[in-house]
Parts: structure tokens; sequence; C-alpha cells
């Protein structure tokens, strides 16, 4: 194998392994929890992220993103939500809209 080749599969790798790293979250609270809680405040949610979260394995603090509708209108939020690991999961704790955009 060139090293071209060794080089590009390598990169292959990493990406593949940061993006996987991603998309489990490494231990970050899960998407549908904050559905199941924004849920009865907003309404449905569409593209649901979690990220840059912050803090130890009992408690989070993370940037929230999404896609919501109301009467007909579009917005997209991000919200800074606190989270606290019990037995049963992860629960939300307080949250804090940091912006609302039209669609």
């Amino acid at each position: 194998m060139s090293a071209y080749r060794i080089t590009s599969f390598l990169l292959i790798l990493t990406v593949l392994a940061l993006s996987s790293c991603d998309a489990i979250g490494l231990g970050n609270p899960p998407t549908n929890i904050v559905e199941q809680h924004m849920r009865g405040i907003t309404g449905p949610l569409h593209n649901t992220k979690v990220s840059n979260c912050s803090g130890d394995d009992n408690r989070k603090s993370c940037v929230v993103s999404y896609n919501r509708s109301f009467s007909g209108y579009q917005y997209y939020e991000e919200l800074n939500m606190d989270f606290q690991k019990t037995p049963s999961g992860w629960n939300v704790l307080r949250y804090r809209v940091i912006k609302t955009d039209n669609l």
C-alpha cells in the first residue's frame, strides 16, 4: 500500500470514529428526553439535537436545538438545558431559550 492510501484510510477511520462518537453522544442526554419534556410546552419537535454538553456523569448542561411548528408557522430554537441523571434515566432540570428564528 502506498503512503497516500494509508493516510487516506486513516483519515476515513478518524472521520467515522468522530461521527460515531457524536452520534451516540458519549453519555449525553438523549434527544427523546428533550422531546418528551418540551412536547407539552411547544408541541412536537423535529430535527432535535443535543450538543456542547459539559458537566459530570450525573449532571450536564447542554445546548439543545430543534425545529417546531405552531399555527402554520415554523421555528428554529436553541436552548440551554440542564439535565440530571437518575437511576431511571435523564431528567430535565431547567432550560433557557437562547434564540428563536422564523423559518
